[in-house]
């Protein structure tokens, strides 16, 4: 397993992959700050409700306003990963070697963990930092204490995006090539983002809202207690999905037929 990691190690460090995914990360916030300045410089006013990042104290919630442009990285970045493992036959050389499919499924899984949590800190700290010297730190956005806040929040967001990037991987396991895992991951996702309003549209199907992960950072307001008393639901369909989609992925790897 730890020649698994460490072969998964080498491949990012010379992958432009990675140099793509910190390039849009650090942009990405810094964007949302010129662009938040010259609304304001313009008169007009940042809402939390819409602008969703207004100060620093809101800088926490950067990924969450962005989870569209995160869904969509990490989107192409697993479809380029594992779809070029088949296509380059990387993956067959490993299980000839004795490597069990579990364990190839794993080491891909835990560079996924990796490239969403550094995608997650940089993405959050530049926010807290941009818009702290813009606009300020400005108040706590929730009545109780902030640093809890702040931390629940940010395993919360990191939960969702790993259930999300979950399901990536075990499409792009299941297509085995680049292009087509990429239609597929891309196409759940914008499924996935206007199911919701399909779903409130039918009273018997409402409750079924909450089980589609994404909904939680595309739709849910976190700086209202009503969201912020649902983080441990939250918490229970993200992991679950983890679960699921893991399972079925190592499933779908399985009956996989590697020449």
């Amino acid at each position: 397993m730890s020649r698994l990691l460490v072969a998964e190690k080498i491949k990012l460090i010379h992958s432009k992959k990675l140099l793509f995914i910190l390039i849009l990360c650090i942009l990405t916030p810094l964007l949302e700050g010129i662009n938040s300045f010259f609304l304001v410089e313009n008169g007009n006013s940042l809402e939390l409700t819409t602008d969703v990042v207004i100060n620093g104290a809101t800088g926490i919630l950067m990924a969450k306003k962005n989870s569209f442009v995160l869904f969509t990285i990490f989107a192409i970045f697993i479809s380029f990963s594992v779809g070029e493992e088949f296509q380059n036959g990387t993956i067959r050389n490993a299980l000839s070697l004795g490597v069990s499919r579990e364990k190839v499924y794993l080491s891909k899984f835990l560079t996924v963990i990796f490239i969403i949590l550094l995608s997650l800190f940089i993405m959050t700290t530049l926010g807290i930092g941009i818009f702290s010297l813009l606009f300020g730190f400005g108040h706590n956005p929730v009545s109780f204490n902030y640093y809890s806040y702040a931390f629940y929040t940010l395993v919360v967001q990191l939960f969702i995006l790993l259930a999300n990037s979950s399901i990536y991987l075990m499409i792009a396991f299941g297509s085995r090539h680049i292009g087509v895992s990429m239609i597929y991951c891309l196409s759940y996702t914008v499924i996935m983002g206007f199911l919701p309003g399909l779903f409130y549209k039918i009273p018997q199907l409402t409750f079924l809202v909450d089980w589609v992960v994404q909904t939680h950072l595309l739709y849910k307001d976190f700086t209202q207690l009503a969201t912020i008393d649902q983080y441990p639901m939250i918490l229970l369909v993200a992991i679950s999905t983890i679960v699921l989609s893991f399972l079925v992925g190592v499933l779908l790897f399985h009956k996989t037929d590697i020449k």
